[in-house]
């Protein structure tokens, strides 16, 4: 019978402790790990601030199961000094640094206690970063200073984050995002407002890119560009109508140049390959006309010369019919842009592609594929076929848009 109750004792012990109120890090390795050390910093009451936080740190961090009891018992600076007394300071940071393990090891009691260190500092940074550790247990009781202290230029770069913790809780997530969105709206600086901008991203996504979008177009110079690197983590599918725009606003020639990506860049991944869309080439092959600089004309002739068009069969729920009937818009985006010559020639391209897309509904898969190779056949000899006078004619940007999209498609089917 004792035997039973000391083991439900022992469930309900660990039920209460062994659940983290909130995580610590460990920043710096004490000069001796080993377990008589760190208990000797711990009970040895002139012990540095510095030396106990980490002793405290470590040993909970790395025994946290072996060594609960041990420090539940220990960890024991139960007051506050008087700020005149000359061992306020320390006192304080030992309490401080109790109720941060002690949360870190499931104690209640940490909670009240910390926000009564929070409570007795002047210092608004400090408070700040403590707040952190009530956030992430879910206790949000001091949303009136993380405001003040994200008004207050002097603190609003330590306030960033516990203000975004603060938008997980509904009470506060408008405020949040009309605070963070104001302070976008006003900033000067573009180093200062990727600090907003990311804050809020993890908030609501769509209006932090409307917002910096524009940003993006009031600001000018570096600071556009700038933007325009952070836009392309947040919303990389719109970056080349962005480069559209901002080309021929930008009379910097070294500036203007970072606008327009190379293509091994993109093809390593560094520029999003939304560039290779038939839009971004047309508007290469336009700029060239008006653009002032040799280099960048070279960039524009080497891009055009390179490129491939974009894939869309990486996404694993496109289909072949999908891709057919993409290469189909291909057929009329390329027409548009004057690219393949004859609106004979261009719908009898996408016949054979309405061939194509019947024989593999019917099941016919091979069919389908000869269907496709005959439409990469006939790309391929009027684009060549130079002599010829009739009006069918292919350029090398729409060669390259059918040819090579028609060929994805042959990837995925079966070979005769």
């Amino acid at each position: 019978m004792k035997s039973i109750i000391v083991l439900i004792f022992f469930i309900c012990f660990s039920n209460i402790y062994s659940q983290s109120l909130w995580n610590i890090q460990i920043t710096v390795t004490p000069k001796d790990t080993s377990l008589e050390y760190l208990k000797s910093v711990i009970l040895n009451e002139y012990s540095s601030q510095f030396d106990y936080e980490i002793a405290a740190f470590y040993l909970a961090y790395h025994h946290k199961d072996s060594e609960l009891q041990w420090l539940l018992s220990n960890l024991n600076t139960n007051r506050i000094y008087d700020k005149s007394t000359p061992i306020f300071i320390m006192k304080y940071q030992k309490f401080v640094t109790d109720q941060i393990v002690r949360g870190y090891l499931g104690d209640q009691s940490a909670i009240s206690l910390l926000q009564v260190a929070i409570d007795s500092t002047d210092y608004i940074k400090y408070k700040v970063i403590l707040d952190r550790y009530l956030t992430e247990a879910r206790i949000y009781n001091n949303f009136d200073l993380i405001k003040n202290a994200f008004l207050d230029s002097n603190y609003r770069v330590y306030s960033l984050q516990g203000l975004r913790t603060y938008a997980n809780n509904l009470q506060y997530r408008s405020e949040v995002i009309s605070l963070l969105s104001e302070a976008i709206i006003n900033s000067t600086n573009a180093n200062e407002l990727s600090n907003y901008t990311y804050s809020l991203y993890w908030i609501d996504r769509d209006l932090t890119v409307e917002l910096l979008d524009q940003k993006f177009q009031e600001f000018s110079g570096w600071d556009r560009q700038s933007l325009f690197i952070d836009l392309y983590k947040f919303d990389p599918i719109n970056q080349p109508r962005r480069s559209m725009w901002a080309i021929p606003l930008e009379p910097d020639e070294n500036l203007r140049a970072y606008y327009i990506p190379f293509y091994p860049s993109i093809e390593s991944g560094i520029y999003p390959k939304v560039y290779l869309q038939p839009y971004w080439i047309n508007f290469l092959k336009s700029w060239y006309q008006t653009e002032s600089s040799a280099s960048i004309k070279d960039d524009i002739i080497w891009f055009i010369y390179d490129f491939k068009p974009l894939s869309i069969n990486t996404d694993s729920s496109i289909t072949i019919i999908d891709q057919i009937e993409y290469l189909k818009l291909q057929v009329d985006s390329v027409l548009n842009y004057t690219w393949l010559g004859d609106l004979t020639f261009s719908n009898e391209l996408k016949n054979i592609l309405t061939t194509a897309k019947t024989n593999l509904q019917n099941g016919d898969s091979l069919a389908c594929r000869s269907e496709v190779k005959s439409f990469q056949d006939s790309v391929d000899f009027v684009y060549k076929d130079s002599l010829n006078a009739d009006p069918r004619f292919v350029a090398i940007e729409g060669w390259k848009f059918l040819y090579w999209n028609a060929q994805y498609i042959l990837d995925r089917l079966p070979k005769l």
